[in-house]
């Protein structure tokens, strides 16, 4: 680092916020770790936006800063993934919320901060951010700071300059400036648990040579300067592709302080050569789930499975259309959180903001991704935000000593199957029927006893039995989310939801892949490795 860019950062230290609460965290091998208890730790975030044209974290003109945390908290959330770009700490330190908002003519803004944050207006946009950062530690959330973007403006497109090293708005220079400014400013707030090197590199001009040369530069940097953090690393292709770390390792001085990103929409196109074509909207959703995964485990999942190359990953993004009007989005979400239950990931949901203050020239705009109404007032699907609650907690500890078993999630429901009365229902992931299963043609059974699933017929109602002999069970598609028996007849039948009885388990005549539009969904069931309860 040359002496400019050393003052530049050091200056950071004048306004360092007040340490609220929190902890360093490491990494053991795939997992994340309090420092402190020895404990895993899994991020169960909310992204919150401050990265766009105003610099400023969203909503702040909707609602008081205290009661946006407050209601995150609520929502189940340990942690927010907080957005901020590179400008904001390079080109003027001393421009302030309101300036800000008077230079985009937002009035409207004005007027909110002034009834609900009016000791922020007149305060930098550096100063608002510690504010919000201050706010969420004082209420036990964890903070990831993530270098978004350089110039201020939505994220992402293939040309937008914000890419890459050397593209036009990315200088690497003022990048390298920036993440140390940061590291320093936070490097004595607990709340800040994590920083990230860059958000969803991407474009012509992206390589891995470069790549690394500017990963390593950047996680050096932090290390110098923060030793608390853990340093979030992102690979190419907008965060969908870390096949680097298949075979190499990054040499940097970070110690257990690795952790790698991938976000994962709908729109994630797994084979480039298809072009825009979504694959949930132009094959059967088998197919189309079992391409996503095949896709996540070659360019992710590598790195869960134990190896010298092994780390935490944190899908970072993720996320739907929440006023359902998006089928692909609605399709894909139950193959995701499949996936995410299976591996208990840690995680990112996109995003808290249910508007902006000013995007794309236009002044409140709506955000339908948003977990939030566009008054920020309440939540914008209830049934959405309770899918959530079993992924937010942990579902696999390393450190635990109790007995391992499998839980039986649905995720097209959110729920597990659980045993009543000999019958199986959808209920209650967190006080569920604990399952085991020895592999294919093998009975699907409750744990310590001596009672196994049954298939009755097609439509009926799934049953509890002591006569497992027979009573064997497999799984229907490659990337097992349907587990099947055959009848005396030859008929494979499949787990489902009874949705006309809200609740029940049945099997039904299994739905396959090869050229079937009907939806499989309601059959889709995951066996998850658990030893948590």
């Amino acid at each position: 680092m040359d002496a400019s860019t050393l003052f530049i950062a050091l200056l950071a230290l004048v306004n360092l916020p007040i340490p609220s609460c929190g902890y360093p965290l490491s990494t053991d091998k795939r997992w994340i770790r309090d420092d402190a208890t020895g404990q895993r730790v899994k991020l169960a975030c909310v992204n919150w936006p401050g990265h766009q044209e105003t610099m400023l974290p969203e909503g702040l003109h909707k609602a008081p800063l205290a009661n946006i945390v407050s209601n995150i908290k609520k929502l189940g959330f340990n942690c927010v993934r907080l957005t901020y770009a590179t400008n904001m700490f390079t080109i003027d330190d001393t421009t302030t919320a309101m300036k800000n908002l008077e230079s985009l003519g937002l009035r409207g803004a004005i007027s909110g901060f002034n009834m609900y944050n009016p000791t922020l207006l007149e305060a930098t946009v550096a100063r608002v951010q510690s504010a919000v950062i201050d706010e969420l530690g004082s209420q036990g959330l964890m903070v990831i700071l993530d270098n978004h973007v350089s110039e201020p403006k939505p994220c992402c497109r293939d040309n937008d300059g914000n890419g890459f090293w050397g593209d036009t708005y990315f200088d690497p220079k003022e990048w390298m400036r920036a993440l140390s400014m940061v590291a320093i400013r936070y490097s004595g707030t607990p709340a800040v648990v994590g920083l990230s090197l860059r958000n969803e590199l991407r474009g012509p001009n992206q390589n891995w040579t470069a790549w690394i040369e500017n990963v390593e530069t950047g996680v050096d940097l932090i290390t110098q300067f923060n030793t608390n953090a853990l340093i979030i690393v992102s690979g190419l292709n907008y965060d969908h592709d870390l096949q680097y770390f298949q075979n190499k390792t990054l040499c940097t001085n970070a110690q257990n302080k690795l952790v790698y990103e991938v976000h994962r929409y709908s729109f994630t196109n797994p084979n480039p050569a298809f072009g825009d074509q979504n694959i949930w909207l132009n094959q059967s959703l088998n197919d189309a789930c079992d391409q996503m995964t095949q896709d996540m485990e070659q360019k992710v999942g590598f790195l869960l499975k134990g190896n010298n190359t092994s780390g935490p990953v944190f899908v970072s993004e993720f996320g739907v259309d929440e006023t359902g009007a998006n089928a692909a989005d609605n399709d894909y979400l139950p193959c995701l959180m499949s996936y995410l239950v299976e591996n208990d990931l840690d995680w990112g949901l996109w995003g808290l903001q249910g508007s902006y203050y000013y995007r794309e020239e236009e002044i409140d705009p709506v955000e339908p991704y948003g977990i939030l109404n566009a008054n920020w007032t309440a939540v914008k699907n209830p049934e959405f935000v309770n899918k959530l609650h079993f992924i937010q907690r942990k579902i696999q500890d390393p450190y635990s000593n109790k007995t391992g078993y499998l839980i039986m999630y649905h995720p097209l429901s959110g729920k597990c199957a659980t045993v009543n009365n000999s019958k199986v229902y959808l209920g209650d992931c967190f006080n569920t029927t604990k399952w085991y299963y020895q592999g294919i043609w093998f009975p699907l059974g409750i744990l310590n006893t001596r009672l196994c699933l049954r298939a009755v017929g097609d439509g009926s109602p799934v049953v509890i039995t002591d006569h497992c002999r027979r009573m064997t069970w497999q799984f229907f598609t490659k990337s097992q989310n349907q587990i099947s028996m055959r009848d005396d007849k030859g008929l494979d039948l499949c787990l489902d939801w009874d949705t006309s009885t809200s609740q029940k388990v049945v099997t039904k005549k299994c739905i396959s892949a090869a050229g079937n539009s009907t939806n499989p969904q309601s059959q889709w069931f995951k066996l998850v490795p658990s030893n948590i309860w």
